[in-house]
């Protein structure tokens, strides 16, 4: 690394965005050498220049360092063309690598350049990564709303043929959020009287789905790659309330461009904001999701004991495979689960990996700290 200037940009076009600076560039390549075999090795096949502003361009093939008394054994489709720019202290400010592709589209890119190049000339430059980032966001979205939604051969009815007991059951998980009217029913001062009991597996899930969309509030808000156009808080809303069929679309719309200088001022906060990102509303907001998903982990296998529902801790699990595979509500909080595991790891970006990848605990964990480098947390309102 000490061949790179420290305000260096290297573009792989492997990637949709160039590697700014010299710590970004230093842990792409510290994740490149861990992921590739050590035997392989780089063989320049040709170079150029360098021009008089410093620019030299090579070709290159990948392959398996040469045995003793046997030549080297190239990789197949591993062959590129780079070019790098150096300053006057032979320095890298640029670099460019192009890598060959595994798929050969031939003459069909001619094609696709003559459907592009007249839309071109009506929109101007397009951005490439500004269409094509939130794409695999908004597949996501598509398969979401199919498999959990709409497909007719999944467990339980479609949302289109949805049975007035399952909004029933739904309405009655909703009352019971955190647990508070169960609770309160056992002490004998129910808040909502004639609440009736449903599946402490379903009301379980139910809330832990929840308090996860809840513990996203502030990470949300501070999302520095947000932009400023896009809605967080009602987004975050739905997502509580909703789950992934307004989380994955935030997803999406945090992907878009920016526009020119909206980082050089800083967001501007309404009074309940400021609150959720002072220290003591991460904190609070990490404490209370905390202490009420291990309340829903409890509730899980516990929950309603004698009141005839499966008792014990394999049973309970067994539980929650037959109502995910014979109910579509419960088969959807899996793909909520799922989704809301991979998402975590994405708006996380700036958390230790150990808290990124720990399902909701993580998360948790992060907020209790007060969520340790995310700019624009912690401050008193009065700073803010």
């Amino acid at each position: 690394m000490e061949l790179v200037a420290e305000d260096a940009v290297y573009e792989d076009m492997v990637y949709m965005e160039p590697f700014r600076g010299k710590d970004e560039i230093r842990k792409f390549m510290g994740d490149f050498r861990k992921e590739m075999p050590t035997q392989i090795a780089f063989v320049i096949d040709d170079i150029t220049g360098p021009s008089a502003d410093g620019g030299v361009g090579l070709t290159w093939h990948a392959a398996l360092p040469a045995e003793p008394g046997s030549e080297e054994i190239p990789i197949p489709f591993s062959r590129g063309c780079s070019f790098v720019r150096v300053d006057a202290s032979g320095r890298i400010v640029y670099a460019r690598d192009t890598v060959e592709p595994v798929a050969k589209p031939g003459a069909s890119a001619v094609g696709v350049i003559n459907v592009i190049a007249p839309i071109l000339r009506r929109t101007g430059p397009v951005d490439p990564a500004r269409v094509l980032r939130p794409l695999p966001f908004w597949g996501v979205y598509a398969a979401y709303w199919w498999f959990a939604m709409l497909d007719p051969s999944a467990p339980g009815e479609p949302l289109q043929s949805t049975p007035p007991e399952t909004v029933q059951t739904v309405l009655h998980e909703s009352i019971n959020f955190g647990f508070v009217n169960p609770i309160a029913e056992a002490l004998g001062y129910p808040l909502v009287p004639g609440v009736p009991a449903e599946n402490p597996v379903s009301e379980a899930t139910f809330n832990f789905v929840a308090l996860w969309g809840l513990g996203l509030l502030p990470v949300m808000l501070s999302d520095p790659k947000t932009p400023r156009r896009v809605p967080t808080l009602p987004l975050w809303v739905g997502t509580w309330f909703l789950t992934n069929l307004f989380l994955t679309p935030y997803m999406a719309l945090r992907e878009g461009p920016k526009e020119e200088g909206e980082d050089d001022e800083p967001r501007e906060r309404g009074p309940f904001e400021r609150a959720v990102m002072s220290d003591a509303g991460v904190r609070g907001i990490g404490a209370f999701a905390g202490a009420l998903g291990l309340v829903s982990v409890w509730w899980f296998f516990f929950g309603r004991s004698g009141l005839g529902y499966p008792e014990g801790a394999v049973e309970r699990a067994q539980e929650f495979v037959r109502l995910a595979s014979t109910q579509r509500v419960d088969y959807a909080f899996v793909f909520d689960l799922v989704l809301f595991s991979a998402w975590q790891a994405v708006l996380m970006s700036d958390a230790p990996d150990a808290l990124r990848k720990t399902p909701f605990f993580g998360l948790v964990a992060w907020l209790l700290q007060g969520m340790p480098g995310r700019a624009g947390v912690g401050a008193d309102e009065a700073d803010a």
